[in-house]
């Protein structure tokens, strides 16, 4: 793939559109098992293929490209392309890793995400923790009757609206944090009576999150924006989750973290739920505070 020339005002341009070009939905009708078929197809040839190079950007520039082409479309190379010039993507997008492991083919899921339209979702077997721990979505649409990954969300988010600021976190502190979150909201929900936010529920988020993701969550409630609590990706409370409880940094962001729910039907943990992490008052009495919901985005820009 040759790197084209771009102007500053193309650049611009091209920037100042992603989230529109992103965010359009399409209504097609879609064969949910063809478009899994797609998406386990593009990740077997792709990390076969993977395992014989040193990175994707050797990857996008190499005779075996075409296997990007078959499976991406254009705008998501071009988007890829676009940050690797300007040295912001540090790992695999695809992947969120520099390095490839035999087992992801081996113990490979692919399922359809309700959150979104037309989203899907790798699940990543961690072999040292033995356990699935990372999760990318994939936006699929139709091409001329081939199905097609058109965004990749986790990166999207990243880009668009993760601007946070590189400082140096105490990974144990946050983790403890926000295991103390979810231990508390997970117990209000236990024994949670209605919909909306109620007193005790608002305490909490008080408590563990800033002010402008209050707000935001209170506003896409009222407006019943909302199709799931977005700190759990549903509307059921599961003892599960507190007993089988994992907090770990993850892949995506700087400051990203990982809730890991544990799905007893599937003997497997299924589903990820991601939240980034901020400091709040710069002063000695910093606190770690939950400021964004990467899987929230997927919810209202249906990327």
């Amino acid at each position: 793939m040759k790197i084209r020339q771009l102007t500053v005002i193309n650049l611009f341009w091209f920037l100042a559109g992603i989230p529109i070009c992103f965010a359009q939905e399409t209504k097609q009708g879609f064969d949910e098992k063809e478009a899994i078929q797609t998406v386990t197809n593009f990740y077997t040839e792709y990390l076969s293929l993977f395992s014989k190079q040193d990175s994707l950007l050797k990857i996008l520039h190499s005779e075996e490209k075409e296997i990007l082409q078959k499976y991406c479309t254009q705008k998501l190379l071009n988007f890829i392309e676009i940050l690797q010039i300007q040295f912001r993507i540090s790992a695999d997008p695809f992947i969120e890793a520099q390095d490839y492991h035999p087992d992801w083919i081996k113990k490979m899921i692919i399922k359809k995400e309700t959150k979104g339209d037309n989203i899907y979702s790798f699940l990543q077997w961690n072999p040292y923790d033995n356990r699935y721990d990372n999760i990318i979505y994939l936006k699929i649409v139709k091409e001329n009757e081939v199905y097609k990954i058109e965004s990749l969300p986790n990166l999207t988010y990243q880009v668009c609206f993760s601007q946070r600021a590189y400082k140096i976190f105490d990974e144990k502190e946050v983790i403890m944090m926000l295991t103390n979150f979810y231990r508390e909201y997970l117990t209000f929900l236990s024994h949670k009576t209605h919909n909306g936010i109620e007193l005790e529920q608002k305490k909490i988020l008080q408590k563990y999150c800033t002010t402008r993701l209050i707000y935001l969550i209170e506003k896409l409630t009222v407006e019943r924006k909302l199709d799931a609590d977005p700190f759990v990706d549903a509307n059921n409370y599961n003892p599960d989750w507190i007993k089988k409880m994992i907090i770990k940094k993850g892949h995506g962001g700087v400051n990203n973290y990982d809730f890991l729910q544990w799905d007893a039907n599937k003997g497997r943990y299924d589903n990820i739920i991601q939240l980034e992490i901020v400091k709040e008052n710069e002063n000695e009495n910093e606190n770690y505070k939950i400021d964004a919901l990467p899987n929230l985005f997927l919810q209202i820009w249906s990327l």
